[in-house]
């Protein structure tokens, strides 16, 4: 295809292969396989390019966990997370960590222009639940299994063969693991680099075998491994794992919360210190942060009372937390200047001083508190700024500068008391088919329609139509609320319910209310799935 459409992050041109087989004149069998065309390069010197143009990668790990539903999650639920990446993180990347996931968000990533990292689950027996790490590798058949089901997504850009396998990972033996890991990848596909998340042990064992180094943690490596394997491109194939909690202000051990400011763990980095080192070194091919979304489990660092991860610059809902803006500027092209925290702070704290962080790609900011300014400072380039102000109600309003010139504005500010709701389905093209799934964003609003961002409010859920209510959440690592209720806790002034469509078209109601409140209801319009195919 001499002129082909090539496909790539923003022209995500697809086709599809008709293959028949016939018999004595007769079609016998019949399939269609969508594919796209592009080429990639990994250059050990200069990153990667993406059909010749150089592309930094710009991803998140997630667990296959969602809001309400778990791991049981529909198709479109999937394109929903891939949205939320783009969108409030202007990620590009997307790691399966640490197992590959639904066909659904393959053909998401393929349709919304989404790079993966596609990854098995370990380099062991993966039939037998008795292996343990260091046994022979006897049964290829997940890695046949993986290769096989995903080759034809131009989306996946590197095969990686496990995580941090510490027992065998800088081992002769571990190179011996890899090369026949390696032998069976290549029985199925020669277009794409092999590769593995390396927390330890190279330069030796898997490094002397795969195609692509990838480094979890450790962002002090990448040159010394570079000036030794100069040939050998590198990645940072985990990195940040610093843990926040949105509109937390101060950590409290006893109720499983953290900081908004966000803190780290004796492995892990905060996110400047993770993404500079990538992005001012362009051999680096870019990095995957470690996490997109919140999930359940590995409740570092408190353990009991949370449930949930804290290490998502997304909650599990999809509400962004502070250090999604630290990555929306930087990753983004767009200006933009972001201040937290939240401007709704106790009484008690009046003519305290408060820490106010900014994250902005601007040149430089100002800030302003009720119109008096407070200071202007220089933007370190990949890096945050920090002001110390008495707390008083109001506006506290930052202006980004380029050049002299007002680029960018974000405003916190002492909003009223809470008067009523506002619902937004996030992903309104919803299909009869028993499966589809509307994430409703509820906000708990003041009379000037601003979000009360301390607002815990009980909120109740109702239904109507042909549809049900699956499930709701709040982005609370610490909510012991269950997961299939038709009610929940606002946290700091949001949480989300799940509505499923049944198989009959037409318009499901729902409507939020809360004591005190004014209810809202929101129209949610299903449509008849298409006889073939599907999301």
């Amino acid at each position: 295809m001499a002129h082909a459409a090539l496909w790539s992050l923003h022209h995500t041109n697809l086709y599809k292969l008709h293959t028949v087989i016939e018999s004595d004149g007769q079609m016998a069998d019949a399939k269609y396989t969508t594919f796209g065309i592009r080429t990639l390069r990994f250059d050990p010197a200069n990153g990667f390019f993406l059909n010749g143009k150089r592309v930094e990668i710009k991803g998140e790990c997630n667990h296959a966990d969602f809001p309400a539903v778990g791991i049981g999650a529909p198709n479109n639920l999937w394109w929903w997370r891939v949205m939320m990446l783009k969108k409030e993180l202007h990620a590009n990347a997307y790691r399966t960590s640490h197992n590959p996931v639904s066909p659904a968000f393959y053909r998401a990533c393929d349709h919304l222009g989404m790079l993966v990292m596609d990854e098995n689950r370990h380099p062991t027996d993966t039939q037998n639940p008795k292996s343990a790490v260091g046994e022979p590798y006897n049964n290829m058949s997940a890695i046949k299994f993986l290769i096989l089901r995903d080759r034809n997504h131009p989306s996946v850009i590197m095969w990686s063969m496990c995580n941090e396998e510490w027992k065998i990972q800088g081992t002769k033996y571990g190179a011996k693991v890899f090369r026949a890991l390696m032998h069976e990848v290549h029985k199925y596909d020669r277009t794409r680099p092999i590769t593995c998340a390396m927390n330890g042990g190279y330069p030796h064992g898997f490094t002397h075998v795969e195609n692509l180094q990838g480094i979890n943690y450790h962002p002090q490596d990448y040159v010394w491994m570079h000036k030794l394997l100069p040939n050998l491109p590198i990645f940072g194939s985990e990195i940040g794992s610093t843990c926040s909690d949105r509109g937390v202000l101060t950590s409290s051990k006893s109720k499983g919360l953290v900081s908004q400011y966000t803190m780290h763990t004796n492995w892990s980095q905060y996110a400047w210190d993770t993404w500079k080192p990538i992005a001012t070194q362009k051999f680096v091919e870019g990095g995957f942060n470690w996490t997109g979304f919140d999930y359940r489990g590995e409740t570092t660092p408190d353990g009991w009372p949370d449930v949930n991860s804290h290490f998502g610059v997304l909650d599990i809902c999809g509400f962004p937390k502070p250090d999604a803006y630290y990555y929306k500027a930087w990753w983004g092209k767009k200006p933009l200047v972001y201040i937290c925290p939240q401007w709704d702070l106790p009484k008690s704290m009046i003519g305290k001083d408060v820490l106010v962080r900014c994250y902005a790609n601007c040149d430089t900011v100002a800030l302003f508190l009720n119109g008096k300014k407070i200071g202007q400072k220089k933007m370190p380039k990949y890096w945050y700024l920090d002001w110390q102000v008495p707390y008083q109600p109001g506006k506290l309003v930052a202006r980004g500068y380029n050049h002299g010139k007002l680029v960018a504005t974000w405003t916190q500010r002492t909003t009223g008391p809470a008067v009523g709701l506002r619902l937004v389905n996030q992903w309104p093209k919803i299909r009869a088919n028993g499966e589809d799934i509307a994430p409703i964003a509820v906000s708990v609003m003041d009379a000037n329609g601003h979000v009360v961002t301390n607002a815990m409010n009980l909120v109740h859920f109702a239904i109507t139509g042909p549809g049900r209510i699956v499930g709701s959440g709040n982005g609370d690592p610490a909510c012991h609320e269950l997961n299939e209720a038709h009610s929940h806790k606002a946290f700091y002034g949001y949480c989300m319910v799940l509505v499923q469509a049944d198989r009959t078209p037409g318009v499901i109601h729902v409507t939020a209310s809360a004591k005190g409140l004014a209810p809202e209801t929101i129209a949610i319009h299903t449509v008849a799935p298409p006889r073939k195919g599907h999301l």
